[in-house]
């Protein structure tokens, strides 16, 4: 399968779950200095390999830094977890304590040759996780074996542009329903890929079509609401909700890596949409009318969620919080720290939110008090969870994980590794599980955009669809797949919809 163009880079322009970094002024000019900070002879003493173990909740992860001979060479760091070999991270200096790696403190230990501290804040936020040092050898990257059988393709279709959105489904009409950043939202028939109708938006498109009754609703960017006709996409009616902050790509040091938008949900009797101007509009069905606004700190691109009279929200200012659905009054908030950016999913009691503090947060329904929470090594939990019969099925970003987890415990069921950032929700249809994974040329790490079938019940790949690699930039499927029975409807960045058959 084609595999991303590995080129050498530093640590600043880690782009996805150390995107801490770039809040951080002082380390991130700490670490881009690349000029001479230790002379050969105190960067001698400690040159060579030191692998190192960090543990948290349970988990241990292993580190490598690489000390080179001469001084004006900067210290390297090999991050098996994220796939992640000979990262730069600053020059080497001599504190009272021990050593300074670009902003890294290491205290030496003379007598038991140990160099201990803390994984640093742009690697892990909101933590002090203890790391240890020792002498070694550091262990060679052994490249993953992605061989794995290609799926069978029902049909395909070039769209209009790139697909952000997830896909939905209007089981009732057979067809499946896709919608592209250039702002066009297009019904196909589920069997033949055969156009049913089109409508565009005035903006980009990057929140997943609901299929209410015999509605269609879509939110697009430039801050409406739609409402179309299910069979003939006729619209029917639009509301403004506003539009917020314009989207910075990847290329930007202020980008939020705000990929998505949210959709619209529906209970009793009441529409719940998120908006980038940071609040929540609940809407009536038949006339779009404004019923009320709860307004955040921060973006929202998180689609609501809803149980009884309660509606859930979360916002990049780090809340998720419970509304009375009736008017928008709030009931409790529960701080994440740093951003929620995935949709939210209640089920078993809980509300499951995943933040970039790498945890994904089961709350309790009623009072917002934790319940557990699962710990992802150096990856934002960006993937929206999808609970089936009691399981969580969850992607992730750095540490290229698709897990399965307790939604009573939080524990793994399994987890299965691929060969991208798995920021979609996964779809589940019969014995599968279905994700896509998106690439990028220029990383740290090798990231692949694909397409990945797993069983449901052993987290075993099936199958695999490698997407073409583009000369720069990202690739893959970074879109929420749908799946019945047969088929899995999965739209990559390329702006190209496929039906692949779920048993290939």
């Amino acid at each position: 399968m084609p595999r991303p163009a590995r080129r050498n880079s530093t640590l600043p322009l880690l782009h996805l779950s150390l995107i801490s970094l770039l809040a951080l002024p002082a380390p991130r000019e700490a670490l881009a200095e690349k000029s001479a900070t230790a002379s050969d002879e105190m960067a001698a003493p400690f040159a060579g390999g030191w692998c190192g173990e960090a543990r948290h909740g349970g988990q241990v992860r292993r580190l490598a830094l690489h000390v080179p001979e001469a001084g004006d060479q900067p210290v390297t760091v090999d991050i098996p977890a994220m796939d992640a070999w000979g990262i730069a991270i600053g020059g080497l200096k001599a504190t009272e304590a021990g050593l300074e790696i670009g902003a890294w403190p290491l205290t030496w230990e003379g007598e038991r040759a140990r160099l201990t501290g803390s994984l640093p804040a742009w690697l892990v936020p909101r933590r002090t996780i203890p790391v240890e040092f020792e002498r070694c050898d550091p262990p060679a990257r052994e490249e993953p074996d992605w061989n794995y059988p290609a799926p069978e393709i029902a049909w395909s279709l070039e769209l209009d542009g790139a697909v952000w959105a997830g896909l939905e489904l209007d089981r009732a009409a057979n067809r499946v329903l896709v919608a592209t950043v250039a702002g066009t939202l297009t019904a196909l028939e589920m069997g033949s890929g055969e156009r049913a109708w089109t409508w565009s938006a005035g903006g980009a498109i990057r929140a997943q079509p609901s299929v209410i009754g015999d509605a269609v609703y879509v939110a697009s960017d430039d801050g409406r609401v739609s409402k179309l006709a299910r069979l003939s996409g006729r619209l029917l009616w639009q509301a403004e909700i506003g539009t917020g902050p314009e989207r910075l790509g990847p290329e930007s040091p202020d980008s939020k890596w705000d990929r998505y938008g949210s959709s619209v949900v529906e209970a009793g009797g009441r529409l719940f949409v998120g908006s980038r101007d940071g609040a929540l509009y609940c809407l009536d069905p038949e006339t779009g009318e404004r019923l009320w606004r709860f307004q955040t700190e921060d973006i929202l691109q998180a689609t609501p969620a809803t149980s009884g009279e309660r509606v859930f929200v979360a916002s990049f200012d780090g809340g998720v919080t419970a509304l009375s659905a009736a008017n928008g009054e709030p009931l409790w908030r529960f701080d994440a720290q740093l951003p929620v950016p995935a949709d939210l999913a209640v089920a078993d009691g809980v509300v499951l939110a995943g933040s970039r503090t790498y945890d994904l947060h089961a709350l309790a329904e009623g009072s917002g008090e934790p319940v557990w929470s699962r710990f992802f090594w150096f990856s934002w939990i960006d993937s929206p969870p999808n609970v089936v019969s009691g399981v969580a099925y969850v992607g992730s970003s750095d540490v290229l994980l698709l897990s399965a987890l307790s939604t009573r415990t939080g524990d793994a069921v399994w987890e299965t590794l691929l060969p991208g950032w798995s920021w979609a929700r996964p779809a589940v249809a019969g014995g599968g599980v279905f994700t896509g994974t998106v690439g990028s040329v220029t990383y740290v790490g090798a990231r692949a955009g694909t397409f990945v079938a797993v069983d449901r019940a052993s987290g075993r790949i099936r199958w695999l669809y490698p997407a073409p690699a583009p000369e720069e930039g990202q690739w893959g499927f970074g879109a929420s797949a749908a799946a019945t029975e047969d088929l899995v409807f999965a739209a990559d960045l390329g702006g190209r919809i496929y039906a692949f058959r779920a048993r290939s």
